[in-house]
């Protein structure tokens, strides 16, 4: 997916799910058909899967802080190989190169991501995104200036940033975060994340469970705090059991040993209703 972000500057963020994070780039000028085309990438930190599909606004103060639209998504394919052997999106950023095949709303095609020096300036981790040359390749498009809308709203910046209803992102707000502790075998694996009123219940695989008991969504609205990521269990006779703490209340938790996180976990937890049953 790629985000059109207009923050100091306007820039596009070109990210690839892979290993549970967004693995992400700044490209200021945007993707271009045109293999000729160089555009300077800076690949960045990831960001998390929840961040994908996240439409509005960065408040002041905070990383990143401007108007965000969901400028292109679809599905990708690792093209990467070396000497014949397929190279994982990981391993192909450690060595600085990365080919993937492109099936999104404005983008498709081959394009590669590759590490370079004498672009840019600074410091940064520079990389070049370029147009591979192939059917879909075409030097006179410009996709950036003929499709600026959101593909998911299809609304512009401006649009967004006036919008006093447009959702807000913050480095403190609670995402699926992958499991920390191994699968136990006595019930479904499911990540509930809060923010205030929000809450949605995720698989192992950060798949959204459509079918998730409102019962534990509404216990999990009943506990003192708003802001958290809980790994637990669905068992079979519909309780949820939370086995691990993530996220609490704007911190990542998981930096902490696992008998300091379940001593909060117990305390977030405490006085939960059904079908809420703590360890």
């Amino acid at each position: 997916m790629v985000q059109k972000h207009d923050a100091r500057r306007l820039h596009y963020d070109f990210r690839l799910e892979a290993d549970g994070v967004l693995v992400s780039w700044a490209v200021p000028k945007g993707p271009s058909y045109d293999p000729k085309a160089k555009r300077l990438a800076v690949h960045v930190e990831d960001h998390p899967l929840d961040y994908e599909d996240f439409e509005g606004v960065i408040p002041e103060a905070q990383y990143g802080a401007g108007t965000v639209i969901v400028w292109d998504r679809g599905t990708y394919r690792n093209l990467t190989e070396k000497r014949g052997r397929p190279v994982s999106v990981s391993e192909a950023v450690r060595a600085g190169h990365l080919s993937v095949w492109l099936d999104g709303t404005k983008l498709t095609g081959g394009w590669s991501l590759s590490r370079t020096r004498g672009y840019g300036d600074g410091d940064g981790d520079n990389w070049l995104l370029i147009k591979k040359v192939d059917d879909r390749a075409d030097p006179a498009r410009d996709v950036t200036a003929d499709e600026p809308l959101s593909v998911k709203t299809g609304r512009d910046l401006r649009d967004t940033a006036e919008d006093t209803g447009s959702a807000q992102w913050t480095r403190e707000r609670a995402t699926w975060i992958p499991p920390l502790l191994d699968a136990p075998a006595d019930g479904r694996r499911c990540i509930a994340v809060r923010n205030g009123a929000e809450i949605v219940l995720w698989s192992g695989d950060h798949q959204r469970i459509s079918d998730g008991d409102t019962r534990i969504a509404r216990a999990l609205a009943g506990l003192a705090a708003d802001n958290f990521t809980i790994d637990g269990l669905i068992t079979d006779a519909g309780e949820y059991v939370p086995i691990d703490l993530l996220h609490l209340l704007g911190h990542d938790t998981t930096v902490l040993p696992r008998d300091e996180r379940h001593a909060l976990l117990a305390q977030t937890v405490e006085g939960a209703e059904e079908p809420i049953r703590p360890l």
